[in-house]
């Protein structure tokens, strides 16, 4: 985008980015990537409360994992994203070490009841 404004950006991509600025950018016309949060969580709903939905602009190379965990529990997804017919699917989580907000590091596992 900075870029298109008039500034040279070199190194996108790399771990070295150099931004030369100007006197003036122009404006520009952008589109910013969907929130793949915002599209897991629409068709998260989906799934539970069942239905049809079509999110548009959404980009499924952005999601892969998450697309093929709900096309296992049985939601139908088309290249639009709609969903539709839900149903269980097996699910497992691994231990993982992550920090609790509150409380600093703590190991966390998963287990059955």
């Amino acid at each position: 985008m900075l870029n298109k404004m008039g500034a040279h950006v070199r190194g996108a991509g790399t771990s070295h980015l150099e931004i030369e600025g100007t006197e003036e950018l122009m404006a520009v016309e952008h589109r910013v990537i969907p929130d793949r949060v915002v599209v897991a969580t629409y068709l998260a709903a989906v799934g539970i409360a069942g239905g049809d939905i079509v999110i548009d602009d959404a980009r499924p190379e952005h999601m892969e994992m998450l697309l093929h965990k709900l096309g296992s529990m049985g939601l139908i997804l088309e290249h639009t994203l709609r969903a539709c017919a839900p149903r269980a699917a097996d699910s497992r989580t691994r231990p993982t070490w992550r920090p609790c907000p509150t409380r600093g590091w703590r190991r966390t596992t998963s287990r059955s009841s």
